[in-house]
């Protein structure tokens, strides 16, 4: 409902028709010519040309035909790359149609050789037929074959598709999804007239184009970021279906954003007096057995410049760290006329630009920037938590934000770019040290380069033994290498290489050209080594390199690696699509980070089904608990979903498995489930009623309480107990499950019966077997 009103107050109402998508109805009649007897011939249509793009992992297209040849064959793993484009698609795969506003085929338009056709150029296929962009107009793929659409049916479940919003369709999974969910957010029973949308108003499809690019840039971004997880999928229905939540999410998040669109700018947040702007990173990488994090937030006002580190250790969030003048700079190198200077890498407000962007320095050196919003937004209303998780930046972030906190009235979201505005040369400092240049040795050695004329090898060889090996900033992965090997040959070529160590494999990515540069500031006779990435190159890389033209030079009798900044950082683009909050709204988020949920970061997929609390039986008084730092309901969850995933089971409880049954969960007790939603547990010496249910998620939730019991003390306590049980494996009638347990007096003490209690979310997590009697 909350999508389907979104979409509404975006759209105007228009009347609704079929014709302008190249429509196969029946021509207009002719009519007559006074001036000449007879029929004239009606006037010739005007035609549009779209330019077609696709974007698709090729093992899904593998797993697509796999599964059609052999189904039950399809373990191979889905790609994050998309490595097959339109290229790969014939025209007998590619429909063109219009649908209603419940995705049913009203109309396929007939596509032939005078009217669809593949650009070598450009690597797109040209749909031209007469009519203009429209929204319920809609280009599919299908990537296994001859494409099936019949008129009155649903589009074809396994296709990717994109609606013809704009001359350039890009047709992906992003798109796939986004129009799926707009398209479901429409009641069944609704039209898309009565909705408010009129598929070939330009507005809306101005509108609709916006929101379909927003959504695509974001499911991107969380796809390359990890957090959603393609593996494993063997055709677009069921990817498409595993992604249903977080897609709704960035579906409603974008409409959102469009729909609560503001007038407020970046500059009034720099006024006098102003408070500036707050924004958040995080990340995070899995080696198996944890996670390593990355959480940082930062302030920047008229005056200051400063940010905040995450300190796992100590469950808090660092001391400000700011820029200081009388203390030696920690900042990329950058080449001035008088030599290699470091930036203070902290920026210094300048002031507000004509366009009404901001003006930044470096705070050390004469390095300037441009700051300016593409967006700003009213959040008022919102869950921080929701806004924060379809944002590649904070994704990991929100998983520490507390439940059900939302922003207030004057709360502001600003999407940002920034933009460089002087060419330069920089070396790249980290927090080890300066970068260095690595050779790439036999077997992956990594050496020191002793000077630059020895980087250059005399002949190109047959691998990339001798070349630079490139880190993570020019697009690599990690466990993968990128090299580029120089050749001191009359063309100065430079021939790339990436290296898949997992795999064990390595290609030649394609070839450019190196140069030695000279500048004012490298001292008489100084050069660098300068070479660009070829865009080809770029195309194979699992990540987009940061910089587009890469620098190795010596400084300090040693030779560092770096790049050319250029305008817009070189590669294109600036940091882009970074959303940073007014000072309100930052703070709220802040203040809503509960770092008790760092505990879904300690395991990872390697050893989650090993998890488990330390528990005592002489904590809290005698009556047992866990002694050391307890887990979250959210571990729990994340625990469940990777161990499942490891033993390959979704098995869920159900009525029909216990109602009316007896089953054991540890040696000496057993709990019968009656039919009317009671339970019994029967132990050594007691039994204790309680109550069970199902939960929509196919868990089986159990209470007692409550119930009078004595401590070691001889103190009687009032409790009342909740656990959850979840299968991650099961033989026969033994279910292998986790548990989660809660009860009331872990809320009263410390488990040494002083201090502060548990957190309505935290609890143990335990392992047992649970065996029903038949």
């Amino acid at each position: 409902m909350r999508t389907r009103l979104l979409l509404s107050s975006l759209m105007l109402a228009m009347s609704t028709a079929l014709v302008g998508c190249g429509s196969d109805s029946d021509p207009a009649p002719q009519t007559e010519d006074p001036g000449n007897p007879g029929p004239s011939d009606p006037p010739a249509p005007q035609l549009t040309t779209f330019n077609v793009s696709l974007s698709a992992p090729d093992a899904l297209v593998a797993m697509q035909r796999t599964k059609r040849l052999a189904p039950g064959f399809a373990d191979a793993l889905l790609s994050k790359a998309w490595a097959v484009d339109a290229s790969d698609i014939p025209a007998e795969g590619i429909a063109l149609v219009v649908v209603d506003s419940n995705g049913v085929v009203l109309e396929r338009v007939t596509l032939t050789e005078e009217n669809l056709s593949y650009n070598e150029d450009n690597g797109t296929w040209e749909i031209s037929i007469d009519g203009d962009p429209r929204l319920d107009c809609i280009v599919l793929f299908d990537l296994d074959g001859e494409i099936t659409v019949e008129v009155g049916q649903p589009v074809p479940d396994d296709t990717l598709y994109a609606p013809t919003t704009s001359l350039d369709v890009d047709v992906d999974l992003a798109s796939t999804a986004a129009y799926q969910q707009l398209l479901s957010s429409i009641a069944e029973d609704l039209s898309f007239e009565d909705v408010g949308i009129d598929p070939t108003d330009p507005d809306a499809v101005a509108e609709l184009e916006q929101v379909i690019n927003e959504l695509q840039e974001q499911f991107d971004e969380l796809v390359t970021e990890g957090n959603i997880n393609l593996d494993g999928y063997s055709d677009v229905a069921e990817l498409l279906a595993a992604v249903e939540t977080i897609v709704e999410e960035v579906v409603e998040s974008g409409l959102a954003d469009l729909a609560g669109e503001s007038a407020a700018t970046l500059a009034a947040e720099f006024a006098e007096g102003g408070t500036g702007v707050t924004w958040f990173e995080s990340w995070s990488w899995e080696d198996g057995y944890g996670y390593e994090l990355e959480m940082e937030y930062g302030r920047l006002t008229p005056v200051t410049d400063a940010f905040y580190e995450l300190d796992a250790e100590s469950m808090a969030w660092s001391e400000a760290m700011s820029y200081d003048s009388s203390a030696d700079a920690d900042g990329n190198l950058v080449l001035t006329d008088t030599g290699w200077q470091q930036m203070a890498d902290y920026w210094a407000f300048v002031g507000v630009n004509d366009d009404g962007s901001l003006g930044f320095s470096d705070a050390k050196e004469s390095v300037g920037y441009r700051l300016f919003a593409d967006i700003s937004v009213t959040l008022a209303g919102r869950d921080l938590k929701e806004f924060l998780s379809v944002r590649s930046e904070t994704a990991i972030l929100s998983a520490l934000l507390k439940e059900g906190v939302s922003f207030a009235d004057g709360d502001l979201a600003f999407k940002v770019s920034d933009e460089r505005l002087a060419y330069g040369y920089e070396l790249f400092t980290y927090d080890d040290g300066l970068a260095t240049a690595w050779r790439y040795g036999e077997q992956g050695a990594l050496s020191a380069v002793p000077s630059l004329s020895d980087i250059p090898a005399a002949t190109a060889g047959e691998g990339p033994e001798g070349g630079l090996w490139l880190n993570t900033d020019y697009g690599s992965k990690w466990g993968n290498h990128f090299v580029a090997k120089l050749v001191d040959d009359e063309a100065k070529t430079v021939n790339f290489y990436l290296i898949d160590q997992q795999a064990g494999t390595t290609t030649m990515a394609g070839s450019g050209s190196w140069s030695y540069q000279t500048h004012a500031g490298l001292g008489e006779g100084g050069q660098l080594i300068q070479f660009a990435i070829p865009q080809a190159v770029s195309d194979q890389l699992t990540e987009s390199p940061e910089y587009a033209t890469v620098i190795v030079a010596n400084y300090q009798d040693g030779d560092s690696a770096g790049a050319f900044m250029g305008a817009m950082m070189d590669a294109g683009s600036g940091d882009e699509d970074t959303w940073v909050f007014n000072h309100s709204a930052g703070q709220k988020i802040v203040d809503a980070v509960e770092f008790a949920y760092l505990d879904q970061f300690s395991f990872g997929s390697a050893n989650a089904c090993e998890l488990e609390s330390d528990y005592s039986d002489d904590a809290y008084d005698g009556l047992g608990g866990p002694v050391e730092l307890p887990y979250t309901d959210r571990a729990f969850y994340r625990m469940v979903s990777l161990c499942q995933k490891r033993s390959d089971t979704d098995k869920p409880f159900t009525t029909e498995l216990i109602s009316g049954k007896s089953a054991t969960l540890f040696e000496d007790e057993s709990v019968t489930f009656n039919a009317d939603g009671t339970t019994l547990w029967e132990g050594e010496d007691e039994s204790v009623t309680g109550a069970w249910e199902i939960t929509d998620e196919g868990h089986l939730k159990m209470t007692i309480g409550p119930i009078e019991i004595a401590g070691n003390s001889g103190e009687t306590y009032t409790l009342t107990d909740e656990e959850i049980l979840v299968i991650v494996a099961s033989e026969g009638n033994s279910l292998d499950v986790r548990g989660f347990y809660r009860n009331s007096l872990w809320a009263e003490m410390g488990p040494d019966g002083e201090g502060e209690g548990l957190q309505s979310f935290q609890g143990e997590i335990y392992r047992a077997v649970l065996t029903i009697e038949e």
